[in-house]
C-alpha cells in the first residue's frame, strides 16, 4: 500500500503557520501594552514560555485550518511530526528571544499582497503593467530618529544567506521585492535590513573535558546558530537594492 510521508512543502507550511500564530500573538500583546513596564513584563513572560506545549498547540491549529491533520497521525506523530515540532518550538523560541531586546517589533505575519487587487506590487514589464503577488512572513518596525524604518523577515528551511551577486544578475529578487511591496503599499516607511530566519532545532556540542558546559553558555550557542542571515547593509545601499531589483524585475 501506498505510505503518506510529508513533503517539504507539507512541512514548511506547518512551521511557517507556527511561527505565524506564535509571533501574531506576541505582536498582539505587545500592543496592547500601555507602558514600556508592560512592554517589558509581555517579553518576559514570553520568554520563560513552555515552547513545546505552545508549539504543539498552534500545529494543531495549522493542521485543523490547513489540511494537515496527517501530521497527528499515530505513526507520522512518532517521526517527522516529532521532528516538526521541535523545530517550530526551537525557532519560536529562537524568534521570540531576538526580539527581546525591544529594538525590533512585529508588525505584520503574513502579509498577502496582491490578492483580490489588494496593494499588488505594480510594476511596467515591457511596457505592460503587470501586478505581482506574494506573501510575506514578516515585517517589523525598527526604531530610528522618528522614520518609519522596517525590516522584512524571510523564513527558510535550509541555510539560505544574502547574495549580492545574485541579486545583480536577477537570481535572487524575493527579499528585496518583499521591501518594496511592503514600501509601496506604506508611504513613509523605508527599509532598513532584509533577513533571513532557518527553521531549525540545533544541539550545540560541547567537550566536557575542554570546555564549559553550563545552561548559558549552551544558550548562547544556540542562539550564535539561530541568528538572523542579514544583508549587513545600511538602508541608503538597500534603496539601491530596491531599485536594482525592480529594474531586473521590469526587464
Amino acid at each position: 500500500r501506498d505510505i503518506w510521508s510529508p513533503r517539504a512543502a507539507d512541512t514548511g507550511s506547518v512551521l511557517h503557520g507556527v511561527l505565524e500564530l506564535g509571533i501574531r500573538a506576541l505582536a498582539d500583546e505587545l500592543a496592547r501594552a500601555g507602558s514600556e513596564e508592560e512592554r517589558k513584563d509581555v517579553l518576559a513572560r514570553w520568554a520563560d514560555m513552555d515552547y513545546d506545549a505552545y508549539s504543539l498547540a498552534c500545529m494543531k491549529t495549522v493542521a485543523e485550518r490547513d489540511g494537515y491533520g496527517l501530521f497527528f497521525d499515530t505513526g507520522i506523530r512518532a517521526s517527522s511530526g516529532r521532528r516538526v515540532l521541535r523545530m517550530g518550538a526551537a525557532t519560536l523560541r529562537a524568534a521570540v528571544g531576538q526580539l527581546s531586546d525591544g529594538q525590533a517589533v512585529p508588525v505584520c505575519t503574513e502579509w498577502r499582497f496582491g490578492e483580490n487587487g489588494q496593494s499588488p506590487l505594480r510594476l511596467q514589464v515591457q511596457g505592460t503593467e503587470v501586478l505581482f503577488r506574494g506573501v510575506v512572513d514578516r515585517v517589523d518596525a525598527m526604531g530610528g530618529a522618528g522614520e518609519e524604518f522596517f525590516r522584512v523577515v524571510d523564513y527558510k528551511s535550509g541555510d539560505i544567506r544574502f547574495d549580492p551577486d545574485k541579486v545583480y544578475y536577477g537570481l535572487s529578487l524575493q527579499l528585496p521585492a518583499y521591501a518594496v511591496a511592503w514600501r509601496n503599499a506604506h508611504p513613509g516607511a523605508e527599509a532598513c535590513e532584509l533577513a533571513y530566519l532557518r527553521f531549525q532545532a540545533p544541539a550545540a556540542t560541547r567537550n566536557p573535558h575542554e570546555e564549559d558546559t553550563g545552561a548559558d553558555v549552551v544558550s548562547r550557542e544556540i542562539s550564535r546558530l539561530f541568528r538572523l542571515r542579514q544583508t549587513g547593509l545600511s538602508p541608503d545601499d538597500i534603496a539601491q537594492v530596491t531599485a536594482h531589483t525592480v529594474g531586473r524585475m521590469e526587464s
